[in-house]
């Protein structure tokens, strides 16, 4: 199984040993919805991934193939067994924009009858499969769980499956793939409905969702050097995660706060895009009102549905206002509040910070590493 995702690459989990190696691809958004949960090729000669057959995926009876594939060209190999001198062994295609293909060779060579139907969505996810049954002699294709397509096959001792493996092109072929593939899977048995169906998800990531609201002081109690740290500080914390779906918003705030980054329009995941944001967030002075900016995050924050919510705030602790009330109205509200400490260190109030984020535990310093907060933010997932 080669998931073809960020968290796995081409890597064959199975532990068998047969990792791929992809040539000119990019990760892509997958099936499930995540950020990059695909391989996408680009239909060029130089745009394939090899996969060597250590003699465990050698099949050699019956088999099931299954992908996951968004299609967006005209014909290719999804799953081929290149034989010596790139020779035919047992293969599934995509040989027209709808056409799904199969053909189950046998192990001396010879070309058995094909199933071809006329399946596939273009520019959409298809969760496809081939399957052949010795026992029967009957060759199926799938798509979504459904069976599409039967040919009866006769006189097939064994299959060309003792080969090595290529996705999306074959040499001297003028037809390549073009589009994704996500969650490529062998299995040396025909599967039944039931489990082509329990199979589809096999490749799920458990994403940890986030959303977090960094409250950005912009006050006269915060040098501009110290307001320029914070920003380094927010686009720091959002290089610190991967594969998660983390949000950014950001409400800087002096005596009146604003919304400079609203919630739902990035992620850590594009955290390049996310700095020029930041970038963008300019110093202003005046009064310090921590309170009234926690009370306007509270009350518009554009948090979803479902995933934990945190509040960031990044400040010196100075503030006439009632901050314990306003932290206690947010944390009401579902909010988990942190605090990253900032400004001239003698004038910092680490008593007032400690109290608005519930203990030292939850007080961080806009001097130290970033991953640190990251990684505690992580645990709201378990």
């Amino acid at each position: 199984m080669w998931p073809l995702n960020a968290q796995y690459g081409t890597s064959d989990v199975t532990g068998n040993g047969n990792d791929g190696i992809a040539t000119g691809t990019q990760l892509a958004p997958g099936p499930f919805g995540n950020a990059d949960g695909s391989f996408l090729f680009s239909g060029t000669t130089s745009s394939y991934m090899d996969i060597p057959n250590n003699g465990r995926l050698d099949v050699r009876y019956s088999y099931t193939i299954l992908a996951h594939i968004y299609p967006t060209g005209q014909a290719g190999p999804i799953f081929d067994y290149i034989k010596n001198y790139n020779g035919w062994g047992m293969h599934l295609w995509q040989t027209g924009p709808q056409q799904l293909f199969m053909r189950t060779v046998r192990r001396d060579g010879n070309l058995s009858p094909h199933v071809l139907v006329n399946t596939l969505e273009q520019n959409a996810w298809n969760y496809v499969g081939g399957t052949y049954d010795s026992s029967t002699g009957m060759s199926s294709l799938w798509n979504n769980g459904q069976l599409v397509g039967q040919t009866q096959l006769t006189n097939v001792p064994s299959v060309a499956s003792q080969w090595p493996i290529r996705v999306a092109r074959r040499n001297g072929d003028s037809r390549i793939y073009s589009g994704r593939i996500a969650c490529l899977q062998l299995y040396d048995y025909a599967m039944t409905q039931e489990q082509i169906i329990a199979a589809r998800e096999k490749c799920v990531v458990d994403i940890c969702a986030i959303d977090t609201v960094f409250l950005l002081d912009r006050s006269s109690s915060i040098p501009r050097t110290g307001f320029n740290l914070a920003k380094q500080y927010i686009w720091g914390f959002a290089k610190c995660f991967t594969d998660q779906e983390i949000g950014v918003g950001v409400i800087a705030y002096d005596c009146v706060p604003k919304t400079s980054i609203k919630l739902g329009i990035f992620t850590a995941s594009n955290s390049a895009d996310l700095r020029y944001a930041i970038g963008d967030v300019e110093f202003t002075g005046g009064i310090t009102r921590t309170a009234a900016a926690i009370k306007y995050m509270t009350q518009t924050a554009d948090f979803r549905e479902d995933v934990p919510r945190v509040m960031i705030i990044i400040t010196d602790g100075n503030d006439e206002g009632d901050l314990v009330a306003k932290v206690e109205d947010a944390r009401d509200a579902g909010i988990t509040v942190y605090v990253v400490a900032n400004g001239f260190t003698a004038l910092v109030n680490n008593a007032a910070l400690e109290a608005i984020a519930g203990g030292p535990v939850n007080v961080f310093s806009a001097t130290g590493d970033p991953c640190d907060l990251a990684n505690h933010i992580l645990e709201l997932c378990g």
